[in-house]
């Protein structure tokens, strides 16, 4: 769907018109997800090829709730956004397609995927490898009562980055980059 066509949806749908853009690409996300939840209780007459043109009721009230809109809400966003949800990947395949193209573009460019992290980096490299991913801390602001820079709100600027590798049971071992924020205030 081109840009055009949404905004001619959109036209007559004050209710959507004020919704955040978050909101309705969380709407987007979280439905497509559900896409063999909201196939099942179709009508076998109901092709899979093509977005059905009203949800069940469970999934309905799964994104209403989750999202904070109201039923009518809901069942706008749905009809306008039904055929992009049906093309938009589902959330292993969308990562699938983001890994893979920081895996191409990124080093060039020195980017990766980010990560926000609280733990440490498992493993580090004497040598550069390329990174798939990047591990930020949770913190970006100095986290100490007294620094000058905390009670204003600054973010942290300076830092120091380490070649690390992640280890998951999902997807095995890949390189990262481990990012350590700190405050040069005093």
């Amino acid at each position: 769907m081109d840009l055009n066509t949404l905004l001619l949806l959109l036209r007559d749908r004050d209710n959507l018109r004020q919704l955040p853009l978050d909101k309705v690409l969380s709407f987007i996300t979280r439905a497509s997800v559900l896409k063999r939840d909201i196939m099942q209780p179709q009508p076998s007459s109901v092709s899979i090829d093509m977005a059905p043109i009203y949800l069940p009721p469970s999934v309905s009230q799964f994104l209403g709730d989750s999202l904070d809109m109201p039923p009518d809400c809901v069942h706008d966003c749905w009809a306008v956004f039904k055929d992009v949800i049906w093309d938009h990947p589902a959330s292993n395949e969308a990562k699938r397609v983001e890994t893979d193209a920081f895996r191409v573009h990124g080093k060039k460019c020195g980017l990766s995927e980010s990560l926000i992290s609280c733990a440490p980096a498992v493993a580090s490299y004497t040598s550069i490898p390329p990174a798939e991913r990047t591990i930020y801390p949770d913190q970006c602001c100095c986290i100490n009562p007294v620094c000058a820079r905390a009670t204003k709100g600054l973010p942290l600027k300076k830092e120091q980055q380490r070649p690390a590798v992640i280890f998951t049971a999902a997807d095995g071992a890949f390189p990262a980059w481990s990012i350590h924020l700190y405050c040069i205030g005093k």
